[in-house]
This record gives C-alpha cells, sequence and structure tokens, in this order.
C-alpha cells in the first residue's frame, strides 16, 4: 500500500499507453513506445500478441518478456508503474486464456490446424465470452447434449455457430436445425449465418410457413443449416 502512494510519475514510461492497447484487444501493430526502459520488451511482446492472434504463436513469446516488465516495475519502477506492470500482465494473460486459438482445440477436441481457416475469417470471435467458455467447460461443443439459458447479448449467436463448426468438422453430422419462435428471429438468425459461412460449402436455408412440403431430406446429405418456426418443424415432422 506505502507504493502505490508514490504515483508521482504520471508519464509511466509508456505502460499507460500499454495497458490501454491490451483493453482495446484490436492486436494488428505492435505498440512503438518511445525508447525508455520499458520500450524494447513491451515492442517484443505487443508484437508476439499480433503475431498469437495472426498465425499462432507460442504463448510463452507473449508472457515472458511481460513477466521482464512487471519484474523491471518492482525493482527500480514507481509505485504506479508496478500497478500497470501487474495489470498488463493479468489482462495479457486473460485474453490468452480466452482467444479462440486456445479454446477451440480445448473445448472441442479438435486440433488447432483445423481451425485455421475458421480464425483467419474477419467475423469470427478473437475471445470466448464467459457463457461460452461455460458451454466449452461442459462439453456441449463436443457433442454433448444441453439444454441451455441464456441472457440477451451473452453470445447464443456465436455460441451456435461454433457448435455448428465443430459438429460439420469433425463429422458428426452434416445438418444443423435451428428452432426460432418468431419469423422475424428467423430473418435475423439466417442473416447472420449467411455472412459467418460465407464462401464455405455450407447451406444455408430458412423455410417458410407456409404449410406445405418446401423441404428435402435429400438435403441433409450435405452441409446445411436449417432454420425454421417450431409450427413449420412439426408440420415436417407430421
Amino acid at each position: 500500500m506505502s507504493r502505490l502512494a508514490d504515483a508521482s510519475d504520471p508519464d509511466c514510461r509508456g505502460l499507460d499507453r500499454t495497458l490501454a492497447w491490451f483493453l482495446k484487444g484490436q492486436f494488428v501493430y505492435a505498440l512503438a513506445l518511445e525508447r525508455s526502459l520499458y520500450s524494447e520488451l513491451v515492442a517484443t511482446a505487443t508484437d508476439a500478441v499480433c503475431r498469437f492472434y495472426s498465425a499462432g504463436v507460442p504463448e510463452a513469446t507473449i508472457l515472458a518478456p511481460l513477466r521482464s516488465v512487471r519484474g523491471l516495475a518492482y525493482a527500480v519502477g514507481t509505485a504506479r508503474e508496478v500497478l500497470l506492470a501487474d495489470l498488463i500482465l493479468a489482462i495479457a494473460t486473460r485474453r490468452i486464456q480466452n482467444s479462440a486459438r486456445v479454446c477451440l482445440p480445448e473445448f472441442t477436441g479438435i486440433p488447432a490446424s483445423e481451425w485455421e481457416a475458421v480464425l483467419q475469417r474477419p467475423t469470427f470471435i478473437r475471445e470466448f465470452w464467459p457463457a461460452q467458455r461455460l458451454l466449452g467447460e461442459n462439453g456441449v461443443f463436443r457433442g454433448r447434449s444441453a439444454v441451455v439459458q441464456m441472457p440477451t447479448s451473452a453470445g447464443k449467436t456465436k455460441a451456435t455457430e461454433i457448435l455448428i463448426r465443430s459438429a460439420f468438422i469433425a463429422n458428426r453430422s452434416t445438418a444443423a436445425i435451428i428452432v426460432a419462435p418468431f419469423r422475424a428471429l428467423c430473418h435475423e438468425i439466417r442473416d447472420t449465418m449467411i455472412v459467418a459461412f460465407r464462401g464455405e460449402d455450407v447451406r444455408i436455408d430458412e423455410l417458410s410457413d407456409i404449410p406445405q412440403q418446401d423441404f428435402n431430406l435429400a438435403q441433409l446429405t450435405t452441409r446445411s443449416v436449417i432454420i425454421l418456426t417450431p409450427e413449420k418443424l412439426l408440420y415436417i415432422l407430421r
């Protein structure tokens, strides 16, 4: 606590900018600081972060220089630098743990190489949200049956995409059926899935509510995502 009282260096030798860089999470370009005690280590770490998200370099190449930053801060830095260095390392560690590159192989049992093309898609998630991690930790992305209730904006649609992709890649299924209660929601889900699977050999179909047979079982032999209302599903089953 006595060290926290010593916050006389408002510039923090670039660590404040480094913290902001990690919080923003864009990870396109490495951070270039003015020459200081930490600048070379920060440049090495942020460059490794960019390469981790783009190509999957080892996690140690990111965390090792950040641990060195923290060590320097504890040895010769101000209290504010100590605080910032701790925050930077904690946030970087959490981002790596939650990254899709780490979570997808762990939670689906599918090698990272099988996910590489998906990870390169600009529309795919970079990090798992808490609800998505819970689904993964409970085996849902490996094909385990589950009844899940999730609030609005908790990541349901992306979780559904991961579930569908993992089933397709692992050859557990060639078709996914999404049942939505309202026609407007069916439209929204269809549009989202079209964007998510654009350019891939996956057929996206939204069935109409008209009580007629506009669905062919032969569609289920190729990779397909079918969106429909409960009423339409009941009609097809009958």
